[in-house]
């Protein structure tokens, strides 16, 4: 079958280059078509699909065969469920494809099963196209009880009876069934038992459903059948963490596997996190920011960064963002989105020099919480109340102008008394207290802003008296 497939991938590439050049030979038989079609489908290139569907049209206006693909091809690409019915209506040919399509009208689930019972009941084989249709149908209308509870029957008139079993067992496999995808891909070992592909899907599997011994033992296999293969060395290694065994000769294997392919995320991330766990942490960024130095990938170069901003060590996070994303040797799309992305993970202090690194720009509102935010979380009060007293930012403007400043300058309050600058917190504490009397409907929000106002009060007498007092005591943010 693998010969076959590498002959129909020819046609495909001849194809779609003599498509391209408008050169297109007029002597492509049926089958050939037919072929380079459905191959086209599994590449999702819809361009190719729709020219042979045109020149079919010409050459063979009354193929069963691709009357159907024509029939699929408005209903499930163009959306033109009344063509496709009324291509459906047209013909006369019992084929299982049409008989499937007829199906796909059908509104009743045990319909649709009875239909089906009745068109295998006909066919002495089945191709691999009627085998994805139908596994399409089963997963459109909910029927893989049915497809599992038949497959012995559907097995047995396949043509290819390992593309029905990898088919159902991805069908299982996206619906969260482990159980039944392993039944299914270990059926399939002993059908094609040195594809290594099969073994490698059987241990990710198994993995998932718990089964970490099994998981192992399978990508053995793979491994046994393919040893050079980086993708299932580094597969063993990632089983061999979840096991919670990673060995130094894994190690050794992932740099390895490095070696040879330098922006192999999977196995960067992998020796990442068994060297965070073995509290290797300058270790770790060395060899992070040796790749970093090294990746000629922009978007591997973002994961290496993104993994190095996850240990929040600020020296290093503001060496990758000066050296890297100022200097413009890290390109970021949408350098907003992004610091929003480190704001989410909790990585405070790659979002706060982010935003610092374009502060000179007109920031909105939003931009300025987020801020404000994460350097009081890493605790970075000077510069709070460095941003606070620079007219360059007008941030005392920006928060006279808005409706809602409480929750924002609540922060920076708390963070000029951390950071000793009394008077410019008596100024926002009365602005906040007295100038702006704020109204919440919400009786839970009512509450938060009623505490936030008696710390501050109570701050300002403090303060206001020369009294000792304990910042930690007043401060709801305080871990």
């Amino acid at each position: 079958m693998d010969a076959e497939m590498d002959e129909v991938k020819k046609l495909y590439i001849n194809f779609k280059k003599a498509l391209l050049e408008g050169d297109i030979e007029k002597f492509y038989d049926e089958v050939d078509l037919l072929n380079i079609y459905d191959f086209a489908g599994d590449e999702n290139d819809l361009f190719v699909q729709f020219e042979i569907l045109r020149l079919a049209a010409r050459a063979f206006p009354e193929s069963p065969d691709f009357g159907a693909r024509s029939a699929f091809f408005l209903k499930e690409i163009l959306d033109e469920a009344d063509g496709a019915r009324a291509l459906a209506h047209q013909h006369k040919e019992d084929s299982f494809v049409w008989n499937l399509l007829d199906l796909s009208f059908e509104a009743d689930a045990d319909k649709i099963k009875e239909g089906l019972e009745n068109a295998i009941r006909r066919r002495r084989s089945l191709e691999d196209d009627d085998v994805l249709r139908l596994i399409d149908l089963c997963a459109d209308y909910n029927l893989q009880d049915w497809a599992y509870e038949n497959h012995e029957k559907i097995l047995s008139i396949c043509s290819y009876p390992d593309t029905f079993l990898l088919e159902l067992a991805e069908l299982f496999y996206n619906q969260g069934d482990y159980e039944r995808t392993i039944e299914l891909l270990e059926k399939l070992t002993e059908i094609q038992p040195f594809n290594a592909v099969v073994w490698s899907r059987l241990a990710d599997t198994q993995a998932l459903n718990r089964n970490l011994d099994n998981a192992l033992n399978a990508v053995d296999y793979a491994l046994a059948i393919e040893p050079e293969k980086t993708e299932y060395q580094v597969q063993r290694v990632r089983l061999k963490y979840y096991c919670g065994t990673p060995s130094d000769k894994d190690i050794s294997q992932l740099y390895s596997v490095l070696e040879k392919e330098p922006e192999n995320t999977e196995a960067l991330n992998i020796l990442f996190a068994i060297m965070i766990d073995r509290g290797e942490y300058s270790k770790v960024i060395d060899m992070m920011m040796q790749r970093l130095e090294q990746c000629k990938n922009n978007a591997v170069a973002i994961d290496i960064a993104e993994k190095l901003f996850l240990l929040n060590n600020r020296p290093v996070i503001a060496s990758i963002i000066n050296d890297y994303f100022v200097s413009g040797k890290l390109i970021v799309p949408d350098k907003m989105e992004w610091a929003e992305r480190q704001f989410r993970n909790g990585c405070y202090a790659a979002c706060a020099e982010i935003i610092l690194s374009f502060i000179g720009a007109p920031l909105e509102r939003a931009t300025w919480d987020m801020l404000f935010e994460s350097l009081y979380r890493i605790k970075d009060y000077n510069k709070l109340a460095e941003l606070f007293a620079d007219p360059e930012y007008g941030i005392r403007n920006t928060y006279k102008d808005t409706e809602e400043p409480l929750f924002p300058m609540f922060i920076m309050a708390l963070a000029l008394v951390r950071s000793a600058h009394y008077a410019e917190f008596r100024e926002l504490a009365n602005f906040l207290i007295d100038d702006r009397p704020i109204v919440v409907e919400d009786f839970k929000q009512r509450l938060s802003v009623s505490a936030a106002f008696s710390i501050l009060h109570a701050l300002l007498q403090f303060i206001s008296n020369g009294m000792e007092f304990e910042i930690d005591s007043f401060d709801p943010f305080t871990e």
